[in-house]
């Protein structure tokens, strides 16, 4: 039997730290995991988890090589360079096997990447790129360093994914002169299966949201504030971040604590109970790759409010799968949200079919993990 070809994963994060970025990788190697050998190559975040560890993919092994020495500093400082030594130290290990380095995202782990193949020309190198849209203003981080190393990588990148239309316009326009394929993140089928009857009396609203600046949620709170004497609904609010304490000072300030109910981090395999228990999914960005959650509610079957920035507008269509609301604009958010509240059955069911429809055409998992299985495939000849 001809041993599979190995794919070295550089992610600054992976389970149990997750985000979009990682709960994509590990959806792409549950489906590829038969055809090539993953070894994950991340960022030792406490000393509560194994340096080394083996889970399965099926009936497939998967590898993760956790480095470092659990604090932010040190993944910022040296975890790049301990990515690159274990990556060196694999390569030599599976000296005969086909190998490909694949980096997610512009990380500190795929700086380890970039000084693999510094030396390694003969390894192809596929970074994928996730990044929110506001993520990419990096010149003045780190005294212009992080500049820097966005062109350093871009520039040794054999080949490049983006989740969507928006990231792939930025990357030509940031230098990158290689191919790069849309390649979006994608939604379990199961949250196609999930029914949608017709709510009766208090509508649920419902956010996955990281607590942070860019996602808008004061915007959102300020919304309800306004709509709370005209309709009956509540809202919920599923995640965590920094912005935490502020935006629940804003709703108690805003006369909103029987309305809106913070919930925290929620498992990610917890979350098709609260989808299928609300009607509206409202997230009013500032700025998104891609946004992972819109595409999990349009495939529950919610009435989804955005706004027209970075990914969204490659599946957000206004009046058609969702609506659409301007960032920053919270008498626009009002707005969508009214008429997402009144909507009639027929109407509201067009809507859900159309949603429905586009994210099985082009966003599930099994189509996604297709798509970069191809990608190896094509550059490990």
């Amino acid at each position: 039997m001809v041993d599979k070809p190995i794919i070295f994963v550089f992610s600054s994060f992976y389970e149990p730290m997750v985000g979009g970025a990682e709960i994509a990788v590990k959806q792409i190697i549950s489906r590829t995991a038969q055809d090539f050998e993953f070894h994950i190559i991340t960022h030792l975040p406490n000393f509560d988890l194994p340096e080394e560890e083996t889970y399965m993919a099926g009936k497939e092994a998967v590898f993760i090589h956790r480095l470092g020495f659990g604090t932010a500093p040190d993944r910022m400082f040296l975890f790049p360079f301990l990515a690159a030594h274990k990556g060196f130290s694999l390569a030599k290990e599976f000296k005969n096997r086909k190998k490909l380095l694949w980096g997610v995202m512009v990380s500190y782990a795929s700086i380890g990447a970039f000084f693999i193949k510094m030396f390694k020309k003969n390894i192809p190198f596929v970074l994928t790129v996730q990044e929110g849209d506001g993520e990419w203003n990096v010149k003045a981080k780190n005294f212009g360093l992080s500049a820097l190393w966005w062109k350093l990588i871009l520039k040794k990148a054999n080949h490049m994914t983006a989740i969507s239309n928006y990231l792939a316009k930025t990357v030509k326009e940031k230098g990158y002169r290689g191919t790069v394929e849309i390649v979006p993140n994608g939604v379990d089928e199961k949250f196609l299966l999930i029914p949608r009857p017709e709510f009766q009396g208090e509508k649920v609203i419902f956010s996955s949201s990281r607590l942070v600046k860019k996602n808008g949620l004061d915007t959102l709170l300020k919304a309800t504030a306004k709509l709370r004497e005209e309709y009956a609904f509540k809202v919920i609010i599923a995640g965590d971040g920094r912005e935490k304490g502020n935006l629940m000072k804003l709703r108690d300030e805003l006369g909103l604590k029987e309305q809106v109910e913070f919930l925290g981090n929620v498992p990610y395999e917890n979350l098709i109970k609260l989808y299928s228990g609300a009607d509206i999914f409202v997230r009013p960005s500032r700025s998104e790759g891609l946004g992972s959650a819109f595409l999990e509610a349009m495939a529950a079957g919610l009435i989804t409010i955005g706004t027209p920035v970075g990914g969204i507008p490659d599946y957000l269509w206004e009046g058609k799968t969702g609506f659409l609301a301007e960032p920053d604009n919270v008498e626009s958010l009002v707005e969508a949200m009214r008429t997402a509240l009144v909507l009639a059955p027929a109407r509201k069911a067009q809507i859900i079919g159309n949603a429905r429809a586009l994210i099985h055409t082009k966003y599930l998992w099994s189509d996604v993990a297709s798509k970069m299985k191809n990608i190896f495939n094509k550059l490990l000849v």
